[in-house]
């Protein structure tokens, strides 16, 4: 996917996920985008009336060698959607509003990723989360649920566009991320 900025300029996605690392910036950086992506959504969020657990809410940076392991699990070199990412806790049950709301705040975003993955994902629904279980993450547990995101954005200087997640999730799903988040992480789903 390619968009045209101007006449000098063409940004699109990263061909794949190696392309994408290599242009990368520094951890430092990566940290100071996700939280820049965390208070917008955040002031944006409350802008439009949607209650959310702050304590439990947050982001996180995936690091280069998280990056790797995750290239090596899932056997593809499709980019990674989900270097940059936020959750926000909120039990909000209009989750087709939230994701609207939310990706109308990245208009770049594509409805399907190259490769035909979509750009929102809501694993409550059981068929969603057995087509991810068995076509791209065996590791997820079968009792995850949780809606995720993705939005598309251009970080100042690159011609690449990055791509981060959000994760909406229920006090209730949070609970079931934590008890399962070990397995997964470690490549087993007991």
């Amino acid at each position: 996917m390619s968009i045209e900025r101007s006449l000098n300029t063409i940004i699109r996605l990263p061909e794949d996920v190696y392309e994408q690392k290599n242009n990368l910036p520094g951890i430092e950086i990566r940290e100071k985008i996700s939280k820049s992506i965390f208070t917008g959504l955040s002031f944006f969020l409350i802008f439009n009336g949607v209650e959310v657990d702050w304590e439990e809410s947050g982001y996180r940076t995936k690091r280069i060698a998280r990056i790797e392991d995750k290239i090596k699990r899932r056997d593809s070199t499709e980019p990674e959607r989900d270097i940059y990412g936020v959750r926000f806790i909120t039990e909000v049950e209009d989750r087709g509003w939230l994701s609207r709301l939310i990706q109308s705040a990245y208009p770049l975003t594509p409805k399907e990723f190259p490769g035909g993955k979509p750009s929102i994902r809501d694993y409550r629904n059981p068929e969603v989360r057995a087509s991810h279980i068995e076509k791209s993450n065996p590791h997820m547990s079968p009792i995850y649920s949780a809606l995720h995101i993705n939005f598309v954005f251009q970080r100042s200087g690159s011609s690449l566009l990055d791509i981060g997640e959000v994760q909406i999730m229920t006090h209730g799903e949070l609970m079931v991320y934590k008890q399962t988040r070990d397995g997964y992480s470690n490549g087993h789903t007991d």
